[in-house]
C-alpha cells in the first residue's frame, strides 16, 4: 500500500488489520468494509469514474507516504522504541 501511495497510485483498502492507520480515509486513499462488497465496488467504480477524485488521493497520498514512511522517520521510530526498551530496564 505505502508503495503504490509513493508512486501516485490511489488506493482503496480494508478498514480492518493495520491499513487504517496508513490511509486517511478520503484524502489519501479509500477505506472499505473488509465484508462489504458493495462498498468496494462503490468506492472502486467512483474512483474511476472522478478524474478529480483520482488527482486528490494520487498527490495527497503520495505527499503523506513520503513524509511518513520515509526512511529517516521509519530509522527515528525504531530508535525510538529501542530507546523506550532501554528506559523500561
Amino acid at each position: 500500500v505505502v508503495e503504490a501511495m509513493m508512486r501516485g497510485v490511489p488506493v482503496v483498502c480494508s478498514n480492518a488489520g493495520a491499513l487504517p492507520e496508513l490511509i486517511i480515509n478520503n484524502s489519501t486513499g479509500l477505506l472499505a468494509g473488509s465484508n462489504n462488497e458493495l462498498e468496494w465496488a462503490d468506492k472502486i467504480i467512483g474512483l474511476s469514474k472522478s478524474e478529480v477524485l483520482y488527482n486528490s488521493l494520487s498527490l495527497n497520498g503520495m505527499e503523506h507516504a513520503k513524509i511518513a514512511f520515509n526512511i529517516k522517520q521509519f530509522a527515528l521510530s525504531h530508535d525510538n522504541l529501542y530507546e523506550g526498551l532501554i528506559d523500561i530496564e
